[in-house]
């Protein structure tokens, strides 16, 4: 606004004050043009904030900043073949470049030993996978991925909306469903690490948990021993160190840019974990707590970071992880009561 750094600038303050004893209307107008050389534009509203400290940070806030842009200047072209896929734009714009050697990206359907022809699967928009594990070209770019070579998959979404988490989640729960292969002796490989990714919501991080939460209701199990709470992400009383080791049911981490994360809390860096709740229902189960980080632009800097342990699987991240600054960590339960 051209009135505003009158108001802020002080050396024209002081020649307005100074035009006000002589009777010369001409000098105000004059210091009014001069102020806005001199003063400093206020930073626009809801400006992403830039994570200045290390190398790591800055430049994944930047990153960020270049993704949400793409995203605006996509959105002004009339036609929506010139507008691309959210996911097409992700892939090229940071999947391309920050994913090392040997890990493949491609979009399809994730398949075990036993799938069937023609039972219905989730097309993943984005499947990270072991490049040396052989995979099934289908055509027009689809693929069928053996779930032994398949590091993480990702979901992209455009505007985040509840349908969306519901859709996300129920392909996430086919993929844990899935029996890998494993030879005798060896860890049974872990389930892949499922993301969901968004360039933006019209609702906070608290809305999104709540739409989480509420497909995990209606999708619960009813058994004897839910009379109190859902017992899906819990673990037992005596068990709370399992917890690095688990993968969630569902989703593994949502990531909206420039709001934030909301984190199934079984990675290596997790983010001042608090003590599991006090035991409670029949067979003494422990809800575990979600985490949700607001504020910045580090929601991309906590999925580089899930990224590099889905690949790698055994790094410690701590380090990168403590350099981040966000506006506030919330530690969310899934507290709900099953109908019987």
């Amino acid at each position: 606004m051209p009135n505003s750094p009158k108001k802020t600038t002080p050396k024209a303050s002081a020649q307005v004050t100074a035009a006000v004893k002589p009777p010369k209307p001409a000098k105000p107008p004059k210091a009014a043009k001069s102020a806005p050389k001199g003063a400093k534009k206020p930073p626009a509203a809801g400006a992403p904030i830039v994570q200045r400290g290390t190398l790591f940070n800055d430049h994944f806030s930047y990153v960020e900043e270049l993704l949400l842009a793409r995203a605006k200047v996509q959105q002004t072209s009339g036609h929506n073949l010139h507008k691309g896929t959210p996911r097409e734009a992700f892939i090229a714009d940071f999947l391309a470049g920050h994913i090392g050697e040997g890990i493949g990206i491609g979009t399809g359907e994730v398949i075990d030993a036993r799938s069937q022809s023609g039972k219905i699967r989730n097309q993943m928009d984005v499947v990270l996978y072991d490049e040396r594990i052989p995979r099934f070209d289908m055509g027009a770019d689809i693929s069928l991925f053996p779930i032994e070579g398949v590091k993480a998959t990702i979901e992209v979404k455009s505007i985040l909306q509840e349908k969306d988490i519901k859709q996300a989640c129920e392909a996430a729960e086919r993929i844990s469903a899935l029996d890998p292969q494993w030879p005798e002796g060896q860890e049974q490989p872990r389930v892949p690490r499922r993301f969901l990714v968004a360039y933006s919501s019209a609702v906070t991080l608290d809305t999104i948990f709540e739409w989480l939460v509420k497909y995990y209701k209606a999708a619960e199990i009813v058994r004897p021993d839910m009379k109190r709470i859902g017992l899906r992400e819990a673990v037992g009383a005596d068990h709370p160190g399992v917890l690095p080791h688990l993968r969630s049911s569902t989703l593994d981490g949502i990531f909206v840019f420039g709001k934030g994360a909301i984190l199934f809390p079984s990675f290596s860096f997790a983010l001042n974990q608090q003590p599991l709740a006090a035991p409670r229902g029949i067979h003494g189960t422990q809800l575990i707590q979600w985490h949700m980080v607001s504020g910045g632009t580090g929601a991309l800097h906590l999925f580089f970071l899930a990224l590099m342990e889905s690949i790698l699987d055994n790094t410690l991240l701590q380090s990168y992880a403590r350099a981040l600054r966000f506006d506030r960590i919330e530690f969310k339960e899934m507290r709900y009561t099953v109908k019987i």
